[in-house]
């Protein structure tokens, strides 16, 4: 049974799911992979101490796969911005300062980014001059198990009483 839309993004919906959780759910196009490397990396993320929702379970839903994760309310830091433009030095400083954060964090056992960027590189609508330079660029950069959010910005992370919380 679905709970009231808490987001909507471009993999999942985010439902109200009671007791202080909320279900990402995954749309129905959606890979199961997509799930299962999201699920990996949340308890990855657990681990490292990152300021971000903790994983709580698994589930299936009408079909869709499903993650939930503890329910943390607070505008996004881009709407907090905006709404006092005043706190942009504090806001601008946390959210440099969470992403600093992350790259800190080594995370192995997670998928390698390369892999990922080679993978759309290859499918890219572009030139194949354009794609050649990219992926000899690729190639070029140095292997790492740093941790990287890959989609980090002001809207994926919660200004909330507890501090800033990084979506995702």
């Amino acid at each position: 049974m679905k709970g009231d839309v808490v987001a909507l993004g471009r993999t999942a919906e985010v439902l109200d799911w009671g007791d202080g959780r909320v279900l990402k759910l995954f749309y129905a196009w959606c890979p199961l992979a997509w799930a299962d490397r999201e699920a990996r990396a949340a308890r990855v993320i657990d681990g490292l101490g990152l300021p971000a929702p903790a994983l709580l379970d698994e589930v299936a839903v009408e079909g869709r796969r499903g993650l939930v994760y503890e329910r943390v309310d607070g505008p996004n830091l881009l709407d907090a911005l905006f709404a006092d433009p005043s706190q942009a030095p504090t806001l601008i400083g946390q959210l440099g300062a969470l992403h600093a954060e992350v790259h800190q964090r080594h995370a192995p056992g997670l998928d390698a980014i390369r892999d990922a960027l080679r993978w759309s590189i290859e499918r890219a609508e572009t030139t194949p001059a354009i794609r050649d330079a990219a992926l000899a660029r690729l190639a070029g950069l140095p292997d790492g198990d740093c941790l990287l959010h890959f989609d980090f910005h002001p809207q994926q992370v919660l200004v909330t009483a507890r501090g800033p919380i990084i979506l995702d």
